[in-house]
């Protein structure tokens, strides 16, 4: 922040930009914005959930990708010691990608021909998978277990996990023309805080493996956005249509 009023000064006293100081306050100014949507980035989208007391239009391909996806960056990021506002990012979107798988899985609609006890065990069973591949990873993540290779790995995989996330929501889109309890809102908060992380890493962290992928990221999502609204629109049009 100190270094934010200085720049300020600066600009104000000399009537001088320096650009260098320009683009790290910006970066500073984007990595607060970045911080309070990690923490409301997947709100709208459990609100919409809770509220329709549904999970139509969305892609649990989507959310299982989804999860795996920030939580290897998680823990790259962590192993190569980042700024903690770049892990703790991915940790606050992880939790929120978790919180979503379960939502589905409650919500999901059930087969008929099982009985109570049967739903419950599959959900438990589920959970119990998901928290222990967390552990085991956790455990390798702390004790550095696994070698450098191995963690620019999961990093890497985000590029084909995030393009078949998208994918099956896209596909989930196209094939239902119905946005259903997707939440327009989450996907612009998706965007627009990958183009300001993307900056914020190129300015101040110089990872290009991390730049790569908010960038990519951000297109995606800017794409589910789109069709989002392109199908919302449609269906009122429609809606509209058959009252007249």
């Amino acid at each position: 922040m100190k270094k934010i009023l200085d720049c300020s000064w600066e600009i104000y006293s000399k009537n001088q930009i320096n650009f260098e100081c320009v683009n790290y306050s910006i970066s500073q100014i984007f990595s607060y914005i970045i911080l309070i949507l990690s923490f409301t980035l997947k709100i709208p989208q459990i609100t919409s959930i809770l509220k329709e007391k549904s999970v139509s239009g969305i892609s649990i391909g989507s959310a299982y990708l989804d999860f795996l996806n920030v939580y290897f960056l998680f823990m790259y990021s962590f192993n190569k010691n980042l700024n903690a506002k770049v892990w703790g990012e991915y940790l606050c979107i992880g939790l929120q990608n978790l919180l979503i798988v379960l939502l589905y899985w409650y919500f999901e609609k059930k087969d008929v021909k099982n009985t109570v006890c049967e739903i419950r065990s599959k959900f438990y069973t589920r959970l119990c998978g998901v928290f222990f591949s967390v552990l085991v990873f956790s455990i390798g993540m702390l004790t550095d277990f696994y070698p450098n290779w191995v963690w620019v790995s999961f990093a890497l995989t985000n590029i084909p996990t995030v393009l078949f996330s998208r994918l099956f929501q896209i596909i989930t889109l196209i094939k239902t023309k119905n946005p259903g309890s997707l939440s327009p809102s989450t996907f612009t908060m998706r965007y627009l805080k990958n183009f300001m992380q993307a900056f914020y890493l190129y300015i101040q962290v110089g990872d290009n493996i991390l730049i790569f992928n908010q960038i990519y990221n951000g297109c995606l999502s800017l794409l589910v956005y789109v069709l989002i609204i392109y199908y919302t629109r449609k269906s009122k049009q429609e809606k509209n249509l058959k009252k007249d």
